[in-house]
């Protein structure tokens, strides 16, 4: 078979293989930062101040309050007065929809040297058991044997368990890769709707219940620790995780990630760059329309459970930072500035792995050497989290000067 004729069609229209995307490098370092550096340390900081959960009314508490808002997770209702989300709840989503973006520019390259179809693909299903076992070993470090150490819910675990299906659809074509968004979330909006779920129900379900802005009826089938995604969980591994998250989460955010295909097919064609900026703008804003359509009628906006309201809710909002990233580097030139965030995102994956494993580490070698109080005061949290952070980058700084990149 020709190998071109096997490619996608946009492929054949696109940028050279060799293209790469400097606004997906600086948006990709930018969220890596934000992970490595634990929310910098700000929740914990506004706690210590005494402006978390209640600010003072002052403006610096108001300002504390507001900081630690966006570097946490809401307990369960993800989308609040207008287009109001927390940032921290954009932080997976983002991750997610970048390997969709990136997924064009990556099997561009491969294609142009050479590999067939088959070679393709079967690198596609070895980074998926590759992604699904750092994740596994991530989710399960220090658990025991605990239940909730089984699940399935850490980021690189769902990405894996759809990352080969998001390539076929990549070789599939864009119709087909519209049509399986469309399925994805009405067919898992739908059985969601038509899950039963136990009475009496238990306290934290009806709690969870008042915090919805759609009928009972409807709000029922997305209470805590009742819904489709946490029941199965608690039948097929032993327990649901605790704060909600799901394994079968990876189902519509692989609707995520085909939004990042999606963009990344627009941003990798030879239309001009302001009709590319237009486009991302323009599929923020129907994300977002029909986000809260359902968010306020049949499907509320839970990024716990990963409704597909929120699959379309989020998906406006890393498409606009997406398209404010293109504006800057691409439309404006202006990339400069980029430089500490294209360092980390060149090697998101190192950082990553080196937040999750060695934050701990690198924050106890400072206090051996500067003394064990170094990070203690209100500040403390704060301080820690930028020394931390400073220590991962320049790691990340040493692996980018010398070309040294992690990939799987």
């Amino acid at each position: 078979m020709n190998q071109t004729a096997s490619a996608p069609a946009e492929a054949n229209a696109a940028a050279p293989a060799n293209q790469r995307l400097v606004a997906l490098d600086a948006y990709r370092g930018l969220i890596m930062l934000t992970l490595a550096a634990g929310g910098f340390g700000l929740l914990e900081t506004a706690r210590n101040l005494g402006y978390w959960p209640q600010s003072d009314g002052t403006f610096w508490g108001a300002l504390w309050n507001q900081l630690a808002f966006h570097t946490h997770h809401p307990p369960w209702i993800s989308h609040f007065r207008g287009l109001g989300v927390s940032y921290w709840d954009l932080i997976q989503p983002a991750f997610m929809f970048m390997v969709g973006v990136a997924v064009p520019f990556s099997y561009a390259k491969r294609r142009a040297r050479g590999d067939s179809t088959g070679k393709l693909l079967g690198h596609a299903l070895w980074r998926s058991l590759v992604l699904i076992a750092l994740g596994v070993f991530l989710q399960t470090k220090n658990t025991g044997l605990e239940p909730s150490g089984r699940l399935l819910v850490n980021v690189l675990t769902q990405i894996g368990l759809g990352y080969f299906f998001l390539v076929l659809l990549y070789f599939a074509g864009t119709r087909w890769q519209l049509l399986a968004l469309v399925a994805i979330l009405v067919g898992y909006g739908w059985a969601m709707l038509r899950w039963p779920v136990p009475e009496p129900l238990p306290p934290e379900a009806q709690e969870s219940i008042a915090q919805l802005p759609v009928k009972p009826q409807v709000a029922v089938h997305f209470a805590k620790g009742v819904n489709l995604p946490e029941s199965i969980d608690q039948r097929l591994l032993g327990a649901p995780n605790p704060g909600g998250y799901a394994t079968l989460n990876f189902v519509p955010s692989l609707g995520t990630m085909l939004l990042g295909l999606l963009a990344g097919t627009l941003v990798r064609s030879r239309y001009s760059q302001r009709r590319k900026l237009l486009l991302l703008l323009l599929g923020a804003g129907v994300c977002f329309a029909l986000g809260l359509a359902a968010g306020y009628t049949v499907c509320p906006i839970i990024k716990r459970i990963w409704t597909p309201s929120f699959t379309l809710f989020s998906g406006g909002w890393v498409l606009l930072m997406l398209a404010g990233f293109f504006w800057l580097t691409e439309v404006l030139q202006w990339r400069r500035w980029t430089y500490p965030l294209v360092v980390v995102g060149a090697n998101s994956l190192a950082m990553y792995m080196m937040g999750q494993l060695m934050w701990s580490w690198v924050a106890w070698q400072w206090q051996v050497y500067l003394g064990a109080d170094v990070f203690a005061g209100t500040y403390g949290p704060l301080v820690r989290s930028l020394v931390v952070l400073g220590t991962l980058w320049m790691f990340c700084w040493y692996l980018y000067r010398h070309k040294l990149f992690f990939r799987v």
